[in-house]
């Protein structure tokens, strides 16, 4: 899912673990995202196929899990100091100080989006000098894209709600930006549901996709155990089949 601002200061992770007490999960933990679905959707029946592999992993476990939607910046930094206790679709460069489980749950890829109409092409970040880049506040996007939208604030407009891949929609649709980048499988979604499919095109893709996780707090030491948790739980959905009905809902690919 998703730093240019989504990392946090090592000092700022060490006081948070020195500042926080463990909680142990008690009962429960709260997994939380930003909406990114079919990765991270609305709580529910199609609640994202992430969040459908955590209810798996953890059916039966004494930690019940709850999810919720929050902005991808107050989940980062709350997750981090222990509010919350997993952080969906994150990556080890955005995070590294989390607990990781050994399999991540995905691939991401950073793919470059205009109006169907449009006559602008993509060859690298210097491609986005030609317009109006959308993006979303505290995503991850690569060093290239990263640095570009750091250097070029006046040509970059960043979605800070909690549902940022579809503000960027409505923005490239309704012609206030030029291009946006989001994850593929992310951006067709929310595009699906609009209505906007046929009005937007995919003009490429910036760098090689990466893998994608479910990170644990680092403040508390179940994290550990849970992280293993969502490994046994991946692992017995893939080797009976049933990991692939999960990914058919979502028209997603098995990503091994």
């Amino acid at each position: 899912m998703k730093s240019i601002s989504r990392s946090f200061s090592l000092l700022f992770v060490v006081l948070a673990m020195l500042c926080c007490t463990s909680n142990a999960f008690a009962d429960r933990f709260i997994a939380v995202s930003d909406y990114w679905c079919p990765y991270a959707c609305h709580p529910g029946n199609m609640s994202g196929y992430i969040v459908d592999i955590l209810k798996f992993s953890f059916k039966g476990s004494p930690n019940k899990l709850d999810y919720e939607i929050v902005p991808w910046q107050e989940a980062l930094r709350f997750t981090t100091t222990g509010k919350y206790q997993a952080l969906i679709g994150c990556t080890k460069d955005e995070a590294p100080n989390f607990i990781y489980p050994t399999e991540p749950v995905g691939y991401s890829s950073n793919d470059v989006f205009v109006k169907s109409d449009s006559n602008k092409e993509f060859k690298d970040v210097h491609s986005f000098a030609n317009g109006i880049l959308g993006a979303a506040f505290g995503y991850d996007y690569g060093d290239d894209v990263n640095w570009y939208i750091l250097q070029n604030p006046t040509k970059v407009v960043l979605a800070s709600t909690d549902k940022p891949v579809m503000e960027n929609l409505f923005m490239l649709v309704n012609g206030k930006v030029d291009y946006i980048i989001g994850d593929k499988n992310v951006v067709e979604w929310a595009a699906r549901q609009l209505g906007f499919l046929g009005n937007i095109k995919n003009i490429g893709s910036v760098g090689e996709p990466i893998p994608i996780f479910v990170g644990f707090t680092p403040v508390d030491k179940a994290s550990p155990e849970l992280a293993k948790t969502l490994d046994t739980g991946l692992a017995a959905l893939r080797q009976s089949g049933k990991l692939q009905k999960i990914l058919d809902k979502y028209s997603v690919k098995d990503w091994k």
